[in-house]
């Protein structure tokens, strides 16, 4: 009876085989699939093509991580406000080097007829810069994540570098320049990314701004003394400014005056041989310190620099609490630096100097330990004392972003436990440096200088967000 039963039920199993099976051909006798496994009820489809969102569906995803960062693919932890998705990126940061994250392999190059920009949303508990690199193209573009812990959707304009090698990796960097500590602070240095999309371009900020500082300079013959203040020596003491400038600031016309719609600032040497610090190398500096003072906002000067061999200029700001409190916990904020020491004529530099307290006793600031910098730099095919550009900084309380005609080359989030020089006011600086650290690594003029090296300054302006105070005195 046992075998009986076995052979029964195997002929079951065989003819539930043969109508599955017919119920799998169609009428040709062909195989086509069975139905789908219907969606939960209110679950939208996912589309793997419209944007890189890290659901099951659309994987799997290789990420080779790289100097401590860690990349790995978990639920949604906040699954809120843009950004309501299954699965995201979980990016973490550990000890390892200033340069840790994760690169996403890509199963095509980066097509370009689809755009030449990329949003990507981002998730963090405090204000984090964010850098977004394609690898092949070798080109990187950096936004920040304003700490909002909430989903923020941040762009990445590639409009000027989809030449070259195709892109066949995304790279995804937090805090590039700090080493990670996600072991000890998780909260930190855990971040979430998402939703990786590539679009047409960036949108324009929505933020309304008025003008409440100007100067066209086209009057006169000197900068208005209602807002500049000529700055003359060499410094408090004598020291060529803190940094071994060669120059000797004046008041004189052939140094600082107003001509033609310009502000000129001109390094001279009238009286060969031309050597630091004896009078022979002058040139001019003005400075806003007790006529204009502003704290957050956007900051432009349309200016032609000069690029000879060792001049280093400069359009900068300093916290109206300097020289009171010393260098750089008044914090320091450099709009525009040209140097030959370590550059070259083609390329600007956008730089932020601070005091870091909590990681050095108080009343101690040195390098490496509590200055801290941070300088990033953009080059370009043609020397920048061709033509005037127009250097420009937004500036709020979570961030500073600056650009070149446009191009955003620099951006830094503001801690604001360690950062707080950037919470307060500064002035405005438009000097011609020659030599000096920057200017020439600190060697002595090589006779092979060429004067004058001049700086054309179009306009100066300032805008606050509308509706808050001006600060202007």
């Amino acid at each position: 009876m046992l075998r009986e039963s076995i052979v029964r039920f195997a002929r079951v199993l065989l003819l539930l085989g043969l109508l599955a099976a017919a119920a799998a051909c169609d009428s040709s006798g062909s195989n086509t699939e069975g139905p789908e496994t219907p969606e939960p009820p209110g679950t939208p489809p996912v589309d793997c093509d419209a944007a890189i969102d890290f659901e099951d569906a659309c994987g799997p995803y290789t990420f080779a991580d790289f100097g401590g960062g860690v990349a790995t693919v978990i639920d949604n932890p906040d699954p809120s406000g843009i950004n309501t998705s299954d699965k995201v990126t979980q990016m973490q940061k550990f000890a390892g080097e200033v340069f840790g994250g994760s690169a996403l392999a890509l199963d095509a190059p980066v097509d370009w007829t689809q755009g030449t920009a990329f949003t990507m949303k981002v998730w963090a508990s405090r204000p984090a810069d964010v850098l977004f690199k394609l690898e092949g193209l070798n080109q990187e573009r950096s936004n920040v994540q304003s700490g909002s812990s909430s989903w923020e959707e941040l762009c990445f304009d590639f409009a000027d570098a989809t030449q070259g090698e195709d892109a066949t990796d995304m790279t995804v960097i937090f805090d590039l320049g700090t080493v990670g500590d996600a072991a000890d602070d998780p909260e930190n240095w855990t971040f979430y990314f998402d939703g990786i999309t590539q679009t047409d371009a960036c949108e324009e900020s929505d933020v309304a701004y008025e003008l409440v500082f100007a100067d066209e300079f086209d009057s006169g013959t000197a900068p208005s003394g209602d807002k500049w203040t000529i700055e003359t020596g060499y410094g408090p003491d004598d020291d060529g400014w803190g940094n071994n400038e060669w120059q000797l600031y004046t008041p004189s016309p052939d140094n600082v005056r107003v001509e033609d719609g310009n502000l000129v600032i001109s390094a001279q040497c009238l009286s060969p041989p031309c050597e630091s610090r004896d009078g022979s190398i002058t040139s001019g500096k003005i400075n806003s310190l007790g006529k204009f003072e502003f704290k957050f906002g956007r900051v432009e000067a349309r200016i032609k620099p000069p690029v000879g061999k060792a001049a280093w200029p400069a359009f900068w700001s300093l916290g109206t609490n300097f020289p009171i409190v010393d260098w750089p916990r008044s914090g320091e904020i450099d709009f525009m630096e040209l140097h030959n020491a370590f550059s070259n004529e083609r390329t600007t530099h956008f730089t932020m100097h601070w005091c870091d307290e909590s990681v050095q006793a108080p009343g101690q600031c040195s390098f490496p330990e509590g200055w801290v910098f941070n300088t990033q730099n953009r080059t370009f095919p043609e020397s920048l004392g061709d033509d005037f550009h127009i250097f420009e900084a937004e500036w709020d309380e979570s961030k500073i972003i600056g650009k070149i005609d446009g191009l955003v080359y620099f951006t830094k989030a503001i801690n604001p436990e360690t950062m707080e020089e950037f919470l307060r006011e500064f002035y405005l600086i438009l000097n011609v440096a020659m030599g000096g650290t920057l200017g020439s690594n600190n060697q002595p003029p090589s006779g092979t200088e060429t004067y004058p090296q001049t700086m054309l300054v179009d306009y100066v302006r300032v805008y606050k967000r509308a509706g808050e105070a001006s600060g202007e005195n």
